[in-house]
């Protein structure tokens, strides 16, 4: 009996050799587009490159995200979201093509979104042949109105994109000048002395001193062309992207998890010394909150998900620190973690929307 890797492994072989990359369907070979990402390690946040490879061919509308290793839910929305957002802007019907995007993830990184706005650009390039600049890279959401929207970690993944020789580094409107946490670390004596600190960061001065040259984009055009030097005009639109169908379908989950999340900052406070994990997971919310105000529902989401993120390792770290049997503690920890993927892997198996099973999907269907 075939297995499942059996199955997907046939399958990937039948799709090259057939259709659509091999034949005259595919519009073109592939993008290739870099995308910046900041991690949690033990001495805070540190920014890391990822490489994606976005093709678009004729097809029916589907969208097909693979990640090496696997990564969280967000990144494979901003990749739908990205198909969606580069043919509206480009004015043709999402249903005419398919997309895939083959993402490389060199370790676990914070959230996805921040890649979005690099995958719409890459998507727009992929549909219209267009070739992107090898010196150029760029943090920040895609929103459905097309606009670029803020992300958190962006001195680190300067750093990260001066170390590769990118010499052109786009970032959100309004986010060149931000306050950051430090973690520092001294000895005196025997002992070792470790406290947080902030810092404002000018990003443009940084980037400076790192030989890249730091520009501020606000829509997806503006993108497109620092990468492209292609411009994209498209006609005003009257009234407003956020329909009734998109209030309808987000803003519950929004609501869910800002009251799950809130919960758990308070559990935290209540039951932890003060960290520069615990600072940045509040940095996080009170993002997350300006966000949900704004009714920017799906970067409220995304956001309120990261801090619980945050929030969890933060709280497994002290615990992991506090306990006399460390390796049971892992072991504990290890176990509940293997029961809570296999719950979620029963409840994917008993739903189907569409015929397509979707995390997503099941979120936003527990919802209802």
């Amino acid at each position: 009996m075939m297995t499942k890797l059996q199955f997907l492994i046939v399958s990937c072989i039948i799709l090259l050799v057939f259709s659509p990359f091999n034949g005259a369907n595919a519009l073109e070979d592939g993008i290739s587009v870099p995308l910046v990402a900041d991690k949690l390690t033990g001495d805070g946040e540190e920014g890391a490159l990822l490489g994606a490879e976005v093709i678009v061919v004729n097809g029916t509308g589907h969208v097909f995200v693979d990640t090496n290793p696997y990564t969280q839910v967000d990144l494979q929305g901003s990749a739908r979201l990205a198909a969606m957002v580069a043919c509206d802007v480009l004015g043709v019907d999402e249903k005419a093509y398919d997309f895939y995007y083959i993402i490389e993830i060199s370790s676990p990184i914070i959230g996805g979104p921040s890649a979005g706005a690099a995958l719409t650009v890459a998507t727009i390039a992929a549909i219209n042949k267009w070739t992107l600049k090898p010196n150029v890279v760029m943090t920040g959401m895609i929103n459905p109105d097309e606009s670029i929207g803020p992300v958190g970690g962006i001195p680190y993944k300067l750093e990260a994109a001066a170390a590769k020789n990118y010499t052109l580094f786009l970032v959100p409107e309004g986010q060149t000048r931000l306050t950051v946490k430090k973690y520092t670390a001294y000895s005196e004596g025997t002992h070792i002395i470790t406290g947080d600190s902030e810092e404002t960061v000018d990003v443009v001065e940084l980037g400076k001193k790192l030989n890249v040259t730091v520009k501020e984009v606000s829509t997806i055009q503006e993108a497109v062309l620092a990468f492209t030097d292609h411009e994209i005009t498209t006609p005003t639109y009257q009234g407003t992207i956020l329909t009734t169908q998109y209030m309808d379908l987000l803003k519950p989950l929004a609501e869910s998890l800002k009251s799950e999340s809130g919960s758990m900052y308070k559990e935290m406070i209540s039951s932890m010394s003060k960290t520069q994990l615990t600072d940045t997971a509040k940095e996080i919310l009170d993002r997350a909150d300006k966000m949900y105000e704004d009714k920017k529902y799906y970067a409220a989401t995304s956001l309120y998900f990261n801090s619980m993120f945050t929030m969890r390792f933060s709280q497994w770290k002290e615990g992991y620190e506090k306990s006399s049997d460390k390796e049971q503690y892992l072991t504990e920890l290890a176990n509940r973690v293997e029961k809570q993927i296999q719950a979620s892997e029963s409840d994917l198996q008993n739903f189907t929307l569409y015929g397509i099973s979707d995390v997503e999907a099941v979120e936003l269907q527990n919802q209802e």
